[in-house]
């Protein structure tokens, strides 16, 4: 016969015990939430990151946007945070928006404006900014963000065409910024006739016919090349055309009325600086061309100098 087994007394009382303590811990704990949906919320606490940045967002008005809401004083669970949320992400300007509440009622709004990598001027007229995230971004009647200026572009869809195109605007612009010299000599980012592009630097009346993104820091070095040892030494009036498009040589256009200048320009120690800054970026083998006839770099130096 199998033996009977002892009920505990003892280990009976302690799971007794340890029901009653849980389920007054979840009484307590749905008391305490329910308690807490109740009151009501302090105040709204606004806070761009990039206000430093751009200017776009104004932190009054996202307050008023907020305020108009009649948010202050509402119980703390008839407030929606995903519709605020969506909310602000309704202006064109904001990138991100994250809202919370703290344990003092206080609700923390916390927004990151869009920031525009380039200025757009299509060929039709209409402008606006393209960010990093290849998207439009309008313009204000408030503040004006001054980036580089990309003009004669084409309408862009959101297709691959229109993708591929931003794509390489972001492209060209950030090598741009990037590089000390180039960042100081360019001034206006042109599309040609065929989706190319051409660069109008600050000095000079040249202009650089780049083509794609293709290759870029090398054809940007072949052209650094060029000023530093031919336009610096001879003037920078003598070529219209700094054609870089094709792989391994420089193709220059000379101006129709071109008069060789009895000395270098003054403003040369202007450029002379930034090629210094910018020298780091020399290495790269260039070739030149005067009247359609490929020299190299160090043929062409010479017959210059001489």
């Amino acid at each position: 016969m199998s033996k009977k087994r002892k009920i505990s007394v003892r280990k009976i009382i302690q799971v007794l015990i340890t029901l009653v303590v849980t389920s007054a811990c979840i009484v307590a704990v749905l008391s305490a939430s329910k308690i807490e949906d109740t009151k009501k919320l302090a105040g709204i606490d606004v806070q761009i990151s990039n206000e430093k940045t751009c200017h776009f967002l104004d932190k009054n008005e996202l307050l008023k946007t907020l305020t108009d809401k009649q948010l202050e004083g509402l119980p703390i669970k008839k407030l929606d945070i995903g519709d605020i949320e969506d909310s602000l992400h309704a202006n064109c300007w904001t990138g991100d928006a994250q809202v919370y509440i703290d344990n003092a009622r206080m609700m923390h709004v916390c927004v990151t404006q869009r920031v525009p990598v380039a200025r757009i001027f299509e060929a039709s007229g209409n402008s606006y900014y393209l960010d990093t995230t290849l998207n439009p971004v309008p313009l204000s009647t408030k503040y004006v963000y001054y980036t580089v200026a990309v003009t004669n572009v084409p309408h862009m869809i959101d297709d691959s065409a229109g993708k591929a195109m931003k794509a390489s605007i972001i492209k060209l612009v950030r090598t741009i910024e990037k590089d000390t010299f180039w960042n100081a000599m360019v001034s206006q980012i042109m599309v040609d006739s065929v989706y190319g592009f051409q660069l109008m630097p600050v000095l000079g009346n040249h202009i650089i016919m780049l083509g794609d993104t293709s290759r870029l820091k090398e054809k940007l070095n072949n052209v650094f090349l060029f000023y530093k040892n031919i336009l610096n030494n001879i003037g920078w009036a003598k070529y219209e055309i700094l054609d870089v498009r094709f792989k391994g040589q420089l193709v220059a256009s000379p101006a129709l009325q071109y008069k060789a200048p009895g000395k270098v320009l003054s403003n040369m120690d202007w450029v002379k600086s930034m090629i210094e800054q910018g020298a780091k970026n020399e290495g790269l083998d260039s070739a030149v061309n005067k009247k359609t006839i490929k020299i190299p770099v160090e043929k062409a130096i010479k017959r210059y100098k001489a």
